[in-house]
């Protein structure tokens, strides 16, 4: 990922399979060789995918937003490389990558499982100690903001453009009350902009003009400032109209607000819908892992339920609007017509 580098194993928790895959996955992280046929044959994979890559809009527009919103940052380069930097990938490369950030002070381990806690702190002991201590990564620097709104258009042989609008984001963090503004901005992303036909882009942009089969906005809090972005696809010819109609949806949430009763609605759906985040091992493990990884306290998810219902109609609408700027907004369009 942008942030983070992810060594996963999932096993049967019994213990004649548990320990053989630690003990492989122990080998891996601590003795890892890259040997040359693999690393060709992985090589060679990235760049059909890479190729196939360049026949996808929806990937060509996220890679134009990524490098046009964060510049010289190391978040404007895809995590998968280009087709220009993966061939020169050798096995050196691979081996300092290793030795600089496969250390004990860069690891953060989540386990999940039918295992008691001692079990657990015994398997993340075996993990850990065979690593060399080394130093954690170094903090990423802050992303510059855009000081003005931005248009770019990639033209591509198809009947529908592929849209992406979006800024700067927010940074995961620790304080309780950057929390409490997240869960804020949320709750008016789920309004403005979530997958329900009730949401406010969805029930103009869809259903009251037809002009898309599904428009979405999300904000991903990273390291270093994640992104905001709204996205969707239109006809060639409405490409504009859509584009307009999504900024007046904004703005119009920027004046007036969101509704108590949207708030309600909106409230008791985040709440009902939380225990789903749990319904499996990975689900689980795939929050304590990110959890870990920024280092969020533990009262993040105990707290999930209680940040909602502290949710004020004017602290919604507040941090929605403090989170915003339409006047500086970057619309990456892919597609048959400027």
């Amino acid at each position: 990922y942008r942030d983070m580098f992810v060594v996963s194993l999932r096993t049967l928790s019994d213990e004649k399979h548990v320990v053989p895959a630690v003990l492989l996955m122990q080998e891996m992280l601590s003795q890892p060789t890259f040997p040359q046929a693999s690393l060709e044959r992985t090589k060679a994979q990235y760049i059909v995918g890479l190729q196939k890559a360049q026949e996808d809009p929806d990937t060509i527009a996220s890679n134009a937003f990524s490098q046009a919103l964060y510049g010289t940052h190391p978040y404007a380069h895809s995590p998968t490389g280009t087709l220009e930097s993966i061939p020169t990938i050798n096995q050196q490369d691979l081996q300092a990558f290793a030795k600089r950030y496969l250390v004990a002070k860069n690891a953060n381990l989540a386990i999940t499982g039918d295992i008691s806690l001692e079990q657990a702190k015994m398997l993340a002991n075996q993990l850990t100690q065979v690593l060399p201590l080394g130093t954690p990564a170094p903090l990423l620097p802050n992303a510059k903001p855009p000081t003005q709104a931005k248009t770019i258009h990639i033209p591509f042989d198809s009947t529908q453009t592929t849209v992406l609008i979006g800024q700067l984001g927010d940074k995961r963090s620790t304080d309780p009350t950057v929390l409490q503004h997240q869960t804020n901005f949320a709750i008016a992303n789920d309004i403005v902009g979530g997958g329900n036909f009730q949401a406010r882009l969805m029930a103009d942009i869809r259903k009251k003009r037809g002009l898309t089969y599904g428009i979405y906005s999300g904000m991903t809090p990273m390291l270093a400032q994640g992104s905001y972005t709204i996205s969707f696809s239109t006809r060639n010819e409405k490409a504009p109209e859509a584009i307009q109609a999504t900024l007046n949806v904004l703005n119009n949430t920027l004046k007036t607000g969101v509704t108590q009763n949207e708030l309600n609605l909106t409230k008791d759906s985040m709440i009902n819908s939380f225990p789903l985040s749990f319904a499996s091992n990975a689900g689980i493990n795939n929050t304590l892992g990110m959890m870990g990884f920024y280092g969020l306290p533990d009262s993040y998810l105990s707290d999930y339920v209680t940040r909602i219902n502290q949710a004020t109609l004017h602290d919604v609408n507040h941090s929605f609007a403090q989170a915003i700027d339409t006047k500086k907004l970057l619309t990456v369009t892919v597609g048959g017509s400027k």
